[in-house]
């Protein structure tokens, strides 16, 4: 039932395109801000600007069962820089499936400082071994599966000293289906990759991917040169490439794509407004893995997430990135 209205009620004002201000009011009004009241974002639920979503249509409140259908624009207009006093810490969790069994395939953090004029994709190894409160000691990816995204943050702030300002939660079918929306995304490798599940080669250099190929490019990690390592580097070109080709996108024709395969929280719609306020021609998306690239197989220095951890709870992470360029991705 609530499907049906919210469907009707975008039908009904597709045509508008009110500006972020007012939509910002809007939601917070609804949502409470300050309290940080955990949120879901079902069948036309919520968009995740870094994997190409750039509005909110719907919010349902678990505590009230309620949704708050907002108008939206069907398209995006350049929107100056919102300046803040603080930085932004979301965890970006990207699940390997749609049921309750999926692992966290990728554990990313997005750091936007205070200026709100970058956003740093800082990927941890889903297969480091990590304390997970009330489980001990297990893969982080493992966390997802027994405890959900809220067990998941819970592990990465025990393990970073972060605190979350939110959560959200992509899945392959949200992936695939936004992929698809913009038309395929160009990303540039660095070395080729063989598909052990599709026996497909992507060659090194720039190619155009769908959706199902960005999934199978994505899972991929044995025969690279650092492995998982590696994997993340191109999980942050592809979250690079897609966010870039999404600006011009119609909104609502990428809610409707991405189903329930995401979820968000409030901190996952205030990482929204930041990255859609930016300018992506100019590239503000910063990737960063905890092993040098180029080193040897899995190698990592075990003074980098420590500094690492610290450049993020400070906000210092330009002056990090600029320190330690061989953690950047290229």
């Amino acid at each position: 039932m609530i499907e049906n209205e919210l469907r009707e009620t975008f039908t009904r004002h597709e045509h508008l395109a009110p500006d972020t201000g007012p939509l910002r009011r809007a939601i917070d009004e609804t949502t409470g801000r300050r309290r940080r009241r955990r949120l879901i974002s079902r069948s036309l639920g919520a968009a995740l600007a870094v994997t190409a979503v750039l509005a909110v249509p719907a919010f349902i409140d678990r505590e009230s069962g309620r949704a708050a259908p907002v108008e939206i624009a069907a398209s995006v207009s350049p929107a100056p820089i919102v300046a803040a006093d603080r930085p932004l810490n979301v965890l970006l969790i990207g699940a390997d499936g749609d049921g309750a069994d999926a692992r966290a395939d990728t554990v990313l953090i997005a750091h936007v400082p205070a200026g709100r004029d970058t956003v740093y994709l800082v990927s941890l190894p889903r297969d480091g071994v990590v304390p997970i409160p009330g489980r001990g000691e297990d893969l982080l990816n493992r966390s997802f599966p027994l405890g959900g995204p809220e067990l998941t943050e819970a592990t990465v702030h025990e393990l970073t000293g972060i605190a979350f300002d939110g959560t959200v939660t992509v899945r392959y079918s949200a992936v695939e289906a936004i992929t698809d929306a913009v038309g395929g995304v160009e990303l540039c490798l660095d070395q080729e990759v063989v598909s052990r599940h599709t026996g497909h080669r992507y060659a090194a250099g720039c190619s155009e991917l769908d959706g199902a190929s960005a999934i199978d490019l994505l899972r991929q990690r044995y025969g690279l040169d650092q492995g998982e390592y590696d994997r993340d580097r191109n999980g942050q070109r592809y979250l690079r490439a897609v966010a870039a080709k999404a600006a011009g996108a119609s909104l609502l024709d990428l809610v409707r794509a991405a189903g329930d395969g995401l979820s968000l929280d409030q901190g996952g719609l205030d990482l929204v407004t930041a990255v859609a306020a930016m300018d992506l021609e100019g590239k503000p998306v910063v990737g960063i893995t905890t092993a040098r690239s180029g080193g040897a197989s899995g190698a990592a220095d075990d003074e980098v997430p420590g500094t690492l951890f610290g450049a993020l709870r400070t906000g210092a992470m330009s002056a990090w990135a600029d320190a330690h360029p061989d953690y950047v991705t290229r």
